[in-house]
């Protein structure tokens, strides 16, 4: 039997914004939602960012339900680690 291919996912890889830990967004506006998709990286960031400055929350919480550390490497457009850190 073929393998189904995802259109979104083949469109994400190709912009190298493909999550590649989509499971451990622990957010829940991305559970069962029709527009948020957590294997979308720049819809996981924004979503960040949002939180962070629309609502208020800190950057602690925030990278804790994204699974995201405010002191972890960071991703380059390639998917590979950078050398420099964010804040």
């Amino acid at each position: 039997m073929a393998k189904r291919v995802d259109p979104k996912v083949d469109t994400l890889r190709a912009e190298r914004t493909l999550n590649p830990h989509p499971e451990s967004v622990l957010d829940e506006a991305f559970d069962g939602s029709e527009f948020l998709d957590a294997r979308d990286m720049v819809q996981v960031k924004y979503e960040m960012v949002r939180r962070v400055r629309v609502d208020g929350a800190s950057v602690r919480s925030v990278a804790r339900h994204a699974r995201a550390s405010s002191t972890s490497p960071s991703v380059r457009p390639d998917g590979q680690p950078s050398t420099t850190r964010t804040r």
